[in-house]
């Protein structure tokens, strides 16, 4: 679990602190360079972390299950929950970034994978109780 310290920094200090993390990765520019300042810089914990938020923020902006989100990526959906609040607060800043991620090729064979687990998932969980149509299919299998 990524911990503070319990003993805080001073606002000023905080601020001037994160300007610089920003200022520096504003100038990284190549996809090297930011992948050994953050290998450097984050442990394996904390990048898995961050991945995974990006990774559920992305199925949310595709209007993906909550639960299903918190199946594939191996998290709570109280967790899925709190980062569609952050999504919420964020002035559509959650838009921009899922945008340019559409664009990779990446993602396409990742939703590709995920639509696939999702459609196994259909054949081997029972539909909620109160989808009966779903219930009566899925018995009849």
């Amino acid at each position: 679990m990524v911990q503070v310290s319990r003993n805080p920094l001073s606002k000023e200090t905080n601020l001037e602190i994160q300007a610089a993390l920003w200022w520096l990765l504003a100038k990284l520019n190549q996809d090297s360079d930011i992948r050994n300042f953050l290998n450097c810089l984050l442990t394996k914990t904390e990048k898995i972390m961050l991945a995974k938020r990006l990774a559920i923020a992305f199925l949310i902006s595709r209007g993906y299950n909550y639960r299903n989100i918190g199946d594939v990526l191996k998290v709570s959906t109280a967790t899925v929950c709190k980062i569609k609040e952050i999504m919420d607060k964020s002035e559509n800043n959650y838009e921009i970034f899922i945008k340019r991620l559409e664009k990779r090729e990446e993602l396409k064979k990742f939703v590709k994978q995920f639509d696939k687990f999702i459609e196994g998932l259909i054949n081997i969980v029972p539909p909620q109780k109160n989808d009966m149509k779903g219930r009566a299919k899925w018995l009849r299998g």
